[in-house]
């Protein structure tokens, strides 16, 4: 036999119901929940239709009220108005007071702002502190302000610190006997929160030797970190202080009553005028160590200062009052409080001397401004002839004179002069005081073509000799002397004018500049002055020339011999090189160094 399924029951049938029958509500839900022949409904069905009967049950009342009556037809709608109102508010608050998260956790040094607390992501939200910075926040709860729109929503703040120190562990080295903190053994800690750093054990200093520290992190919620450092103990000293001044350091000053260390350092090369902090390499038991030597300044430094009758303009700095002065170290200058520049009364001035220890002494002074009425006087300006190429100096025999000298300014414009080209061309000198009178005057610098003298370049290469030269050299160390010097002064100029052999021979023996026609010049000059056998070779011509050497050391036979550089990362270098050799460079070089070997002789 078939089952019928029951037929639902509706909401609006059970209120179709209950309006024609007078239904007690706890006896219509017993009924939806007995065990009978009806399949049990859910608990939501069962609420559905517990809450149609409530409705009734108000709306019975209310018409037993009459309230649902013609003549209350406006009350009605009043009411079920402002029930909706009342339902429209309450719904506004909770949607903008759902706008924001109410309670926030963050790990401590956490960078938020109030755009993150704010759950539409308001790009507009602030905090309504301003100066609220919650990344400094120690671990705690806080309750913060947000303004979103019109809207200040308060949201409570959980800050924890879940995250141990981190930090970098450093060996020590530390002297024989010495204390040291657990500080020493870090660095570069990193936490949110203070740190303290602690030893899991003290180290024993007493002997020398090497051990392993271990070294705790703690931050403010107990989170730990454990570092392990190495600790040497050496006999000598690893901290030395000498004053600024001193004469010298020597190997003593680090010792502690052994003298079996080596210091690697030059400790002539550290400066006693400065105060520094100098790296020390010491070298002991085959283990190299460095230790700090510190240049200190103690000593307040001696000054003696002047009264200034000055001129209105002139902008006295502290150091114009500092008539002399003497310290092992640099001297600043400042005042106490800044003058006025604009008063013609006497002012009564602080100026303090302080050195690079930052000890510091004070000087009073006065100073009364007055006009500059007088204005400066040029005198010496004069043509000025100069050999072409050569450079000029200006301001030789120029004097000028005024009643405030030392604040004038004094210029020369020489844009139009080439010393390079011979030509006459204009120069002016332009004096301005502090009263802003100007004086000028004009001259011509007069570019002459050069009259080179033989003997003159020759006196130059010996000069040059006397100082790389030396009697016990042989011919080989005498070419190669030269070789070094001339690659090491002289610089390539690949625009070179050539002209005459002697004028390349002063170029590069004198002013040290030219083409590889110049170095050729330069290097015969000076192997000829000493004595040894060469000649120059050329490339045969192509689209560039290149200029070499050939000499003939201690009767060996020809050797090739170029000192122009090459704009090669390696810098080749072409000292006594064979045929063989220079060819095989030559060939893997677009053919440098192809030359005419019926002009010249045999080549080794």
């Amino acid at each position: 036999m078939k089952l019928l399924k029951p037929h639902p029951v509706s909401l609006t049938d059970r209120w179709r119901e209950c309006q024609s029958r007078d239904y007690d509500s706890r006896r219509v839900v017993a009924n939806f929940s007995d065990g009978g022949s009806n399949p049990p409904r859910s608990t939501i069905q069962v609420f559905e239709e517990h809450l149609s009967i409530k409705v009734f049950n108000i709306r019975k009342t209310l018409r037993k009220m009459k309230l649902f009556s013609k003549r209350h037809k406006k009350l009605n709608i009043f009411l079920i108005s402002f029930l909706a109102l009342i339902a429209l508010v309450i719904g506004f608050f909770v949607y903008i007071y759902n706008q924001a998260y109410h309670k926030v956790t963050i790990e401590c040094g956490s960078s938020v702002s109030a755009c993150d607390l704010m759950k539409n992501g308001d790009s507009k939200a602030s905090f309504v502190d301003q100066s609220l910075d919650i990344a400094s926040m120690m671990p705690g709860e806080y309750s913060v302000e947000v303004k979103s729109g019109f809207y200040i929503h308060k949201i409570k703040i959980v800050i924890q610190d879940t995250v141990a120190p981190s930090a970098s562990a450093n060996n020590v080295c530390l002297s024989l006997g010495d204390s040291v903190g657990p500080e020493a053994f870090v660095s570069d800690i990193n936490d949110a929160t203070p740190v303290t750093v602690a030893f899991a054990s003290n180290p024993d200093t007493s002997k020398v030797g090497n051990s392993q520290v271990s070294i705790l992190l703690t931050d403010t919620s107990s989170n730990l970190t454990n570092l392990t450092a190495s600790l040497d103990i050496v006999p000598f000293k690893t901290k030395v202080e000498v004053e600024a001044g001193s004469k010298s350091v020597a190997k003593s000053d680090f010792s502690l009553g052994e003298d079996d260390f080596e210091v690697v350092t030059d400790l002539a090369s550290i400066s006693m005028n400065s105060v520094s902090d100098n790296k020390i390499a010491i070298n002991y038991a085959g283990k190299e160590y460095v230790v700090t030597l510190s240049v200190v300044d103690t000593v307040a430094p001696d000054v003696k200062f002047k009264n200034i009758d000055g001129y209105m303009g002139a902008d006295y700095t502290a150091s114009d009052f500092a008539v002399s002065s003497n310290d092992a170290t640099k001297i600043s200058y400042s005042f106490e409080e800044d003058y006025d520049k604009a008063s013609y009364d006497q002012q009564n001035l602080v100026v303090i001397a302080t050195d690079e220890g930052g000890n510091s002494v004070k000087g009073e002074v006065t100073l009364k401004l007055k006009d500059d009425t007088e204005p400066p006087i040029l005198e010496g300006v004069h043509d000025i002839y100069v050999y072409q190429g050569n450079s000029v100096s200006y301001k030789d025999g120029i004097t000028v004179s005024d009643n405030c000298v030392e604040k004038i300014k004094f210029e020369v414009d020489a844009a139009s002069v080439n010393t390079d080209e011979v030509g006459t061309y204009p120069v002016t000198y332009t004096v301005t005081d502090v009263g802003g009178h100007t004086v000028s005057a004009s001259c011509n610098v007069i570019v002459q073509e050069r009259e080179y003298d033989m003997d003159e370049i020759n006196a130059a290469a010996d000069a040059i000799l006397a100082e790389i030269i030396t009697d016990d050299m042989t011919d080989r160390d005498k070419a190669w002397a030269i070789y070094s010097y001339i690659r090491g002064h002289m610089y390539f100029i690949d625009d070179y004018v050539e002209g005459s052999y002697i004028k390349a021979c002063y170029d590069g023996v004198v002013c040290w500049k030219g083409d590889c026609y110049v170095y050729a010049c330069t290097a015969q000059t000076l192997l000829t002055r000493a004595g040894i056998k060469n000649m120059m070779i050329s490339k045969i011509p192509t689209r560039r020339h290149h200029y070499w050497n050939l000499v003939d050391v201690d009767g060996t036979g020809w050797y090739h011999y170029d000192t122009t550089p090459r704009a090669e990362e390696n810098h080749p270098t072409f000292f006594l090189k064979t045929d063989a050799e220079m060819m095989e460079y030559s060939h893997a070089h677009y053919n440098c160094f192809n030359y005419d070997r019926e002009a010249y002789p045999e080549i080794n």
